[in-house]
């Protein structure tokens, strides 16, 4: 989730495994102090889900579902290749809320790197319509994010005479 915009903030949540334990994702970060938030859109979904498979320490989640993982530019974490907008983030701090067998941790991170596909950037912005976005509820549910739609802020009503 976006949290700021200069400096760009964004926050992610990871919980703990099935077992109570942290997940491997979250020792990453705390070990390397950078992260890659990598959109997922539709076409790569099945896979996206098959890296939450909770794989022994070690594993290549990337490799086991298939997936292309790059070189970043300014962070020691790959990005994905298949994904059409990536974060580059360093750790800013972790926050832990809740009971420890249940702990989640709350990831924030300054943005120091985008990338965008160009087919997805126009007019010096991103075109969030196209992406065909996935998000993630909780648990197994998710979302396709296929309408957005604008909503400009109203102005305070001038006082009339």
């Amino acid at each position: 989730m976006p949290m700021s915009v200069s400096p760009a903030i964004v926050g992610l949540a990871i919980g703990r495994n099935r077992h109570g334990r942290r997940k491997d994702t979250l020792i990453n970060i705390e070990s390397v102090k950078d992260f890659v938030v990598n959109m997922v859109t539709e076409p790569f979904a099945e896979a996206m889900n098959q890296t939450a498979c909770e794989y022994p320490p070690g594993v290549d989640e990337f490799k086991e579902a298939r997936l292309t993982a790059v070189k970043s530019d300014l962070v020691k974490s790959p990005r994905l290749a298949e994904s059409p907008l990536n974060l580059e983030c360093r750790l800013d701090r972790i926050l832990e809320f809740g009971e420890p067998s249940r702990a989640h941790c709350f990831v924030i991170g300054e943005v120091v790197r985008v990338h965008v596909k160009d087919e997805y950037w126009s007019h010096d912005e991103i075109q969030f319509s196209k992406l065909n976005l996935v998000g993630r509820l909780g648990g197994d549910s998710y979302c396709r994010i296929r309408e957005i739609f604008e909503m400009k802020r109203p102005e305070i009503p001038k006082e009339s005479d």
